[in-house]
């Protein structure tokens, strides 16, 4: 109880920055992480879009927002919507409206979200850079040296069994990544999203070619 007394109370002041900010710019409505998780939704959920155009009655707050991911996969069309960006819960409800009526393309497209997170051809702004060749080789250096050697090494860890995966050292490093995996499935997934996530996945199969992962995980 002490401890979490103290996180709370030294967490307090940041927090009510935070949701002051928050609050602010979710006109007037409290929040404190964030206003446009119902866009995202919205965004990544909403068909083949490049952008949408949120245009809310009276043209206060009026907006229009894509996603780097569609641009790389040349998802081109503009959708229009009678509601503000920051309004969580109308695009949340048009978000679950379209997914209703469409589940196998929303399947789909959470898993466009996760490839392009992992698999994704480069992260955005670099691969509209004239250096776009290390934005590209940056990624194939991830997937030859982090990717694919994470593959048998999560392997070997899931045959000792279920319970002893779950409660192991590599599980509780890849718990973050797992978080982040599911994040991009509910919204838009980029390989931007992922980079401040590696350094995980680097510690994990650093310690598998040391051999102390073995000797940790069995």
């Amino acid at each position: 109880m002490l401890r979490w007394a103290i996180v709370g109370i030294a967490a307090a002041p940041l927090l009510g920055v935070q949701a002051r900010a928050c609050t602010h710019a979710n006109a007037g409505n409290f929040c404190v992480s964030g206003n446009k998780m119902g866009a995202d939704l919205l965004l990544g959920h909403y068909g083949r879009l490049g952008a949408i155009e949120w245009n809310p009655p009276g043209g206060n707050g009026g907006a229009r927002f894509g996603s780097p991911g569609a641009y790389l996969r040349r998802y081109e069309a503009t959708a229009r919507v009678p509601f503000a960006l920051n309004d969580s819960p109308a695009n949340s409800r048009e978000a679950w409206r379209w997914i209703v009526n469409n589940p196998g393309e929303a399947i789909v497209l959470s898993l466009d979200h996760i490839y392009d997170a992992f698999l994704g051809s480069g992260m955005w702004p670099g691969y509209g850079h004239p250096t776009w060749i290390w934005t590209h080789l940056s990624q194939y250096i991830f997937i030859a040296f982090l990717f694919i050697p994470l593959i048998p090494i999560c392997a070997r860890i899931f045959r000792r069994g279920l319970r002893a995966a779950l409660t192991s050292r590599t599980a509780l490093l890849l718990a973050p990544v797992a978080a982040l995996t599911i994040t991009v499935a509910i919204a838009t997934g980029e390989v931007r999203y992922r980079v401040p996530f590696d350094i995980f996945l680097i510690t994990i199969v650093c310690a598998s070619v040391a051999g102390d992962l073995r000797r940790v995980d069995g």
